[in-house]
């Protein structure tokens, strides 16, 4: 979509879903995570796409339009068939 391209020209990151921006007296929250896609397991060499859980991580960044920014980045962790957790994207 268009105004993607704005996303990643305003936040600097590419492939992201921007879920949720909201803005409080003194700062922007903007909730993202990437697409799903499928990963490879390191231990077994096979594809996934399996979601184990997701996790939210927090990342201050520099101010834009005069106030703080804080993004939460929801990461999506993977698990094989083999058993093994092989990523978090």
């Amino acid at each position: 979509m268009l105004y993607n391209l704005y996303n990643e020209k305003i936040l600097g990151i590419q492939e992201v879903n921007i879920k949720k921006v909201e803005e409080k007296e003194d700062k922007y929250e903007i909730t993202l995570e990437k697409p799903r896609k499928k990963c490879v397991c390191p231990v077994c060499g096979r594809m996934t796409d399996h979601v184990h859980d997701y996790r939210e991580q927090k990342v201050s960044d520099l101010s834009a339009f005069g106030k703080k920014v804080v993004l939460f980045y929801r990461k999506r962790r993977y698990v094989c068939s083999c058993g093994s957790v092989p990523s978090a994207r």
